[in-house]
């Protein structure tokens, strides 16, 4: 759904984030447009790089090695979740109570916005934003590595993220 979509602006603060801590973040892709984002995102963070188009099993296969993911409302976070991948899922117009990630070490922030959450693939809200969809502008980058933060307690500069 395009509202699922978490701002490119904000991905990009939190890979750089990451790279502060000497974190590495893989990027996973499954069209065009999504690997654009990556490639833009791994453009301007060092540490970020996009993975090679890969099947859902082999992507399964750098989650289960992943020392965290952070996913908004789709598959991967499932995959992460039955994994048992510490997992920080962003939802904006989906609810977390009815489509979240289960497992252990699983973290749900939903958005805290008036429509949210709407259901709707397209975003209806009309006024004013600073991203699109506006419901993302309640789950900023800095809540998810303050989320991300506790499950990245023992890793080592090398260990890695999903994105």
């Amino acid at each position: 759904w395009p509202t699922k979509l978490y701002p490119e602006a904000y991905w990009l603060a939190l890979a750089k984030r990451c790279q502060q801590q000497a974190i590495r973040v893989l990027l996973p892709w499954g069209n065009a447009e999504e690997k654009k984002r990556a490639e833009m995102i791994a453009d301007q963070v060092e540490l970020a790089s996009v993975l090679p188009k890969a099947s859902l099993t082999d992507i399964a296969g750098v989650i289960s090695q992943a020392q965290a993911v952070v996913a908004v409302d789709t598959g991967l976070a499932h995959v992460a979740a039955a994994l048992g991948v510490p997992t920080v899922s962003v939802y904006g117009p989906t609810n977390p109570d009815k489509t979240g990630a289960l497992g252990e070490r699983q973290v749900h922030l939903a958005a805290d916005f008036a429509c949210a959450p709407c259901q709707s693939v397209t975003c209806q809200f009309k006024g004013v934003s600073d991203v699109t969809p506006a419901c993302f502008a309640t789950v900023k980058p800095e809540q998810i590595w303050q989320a991300l933060s506790p499950l990245l307690a023992h890793c080592s500069q090398t260990d890695g993220i999903v994105v």
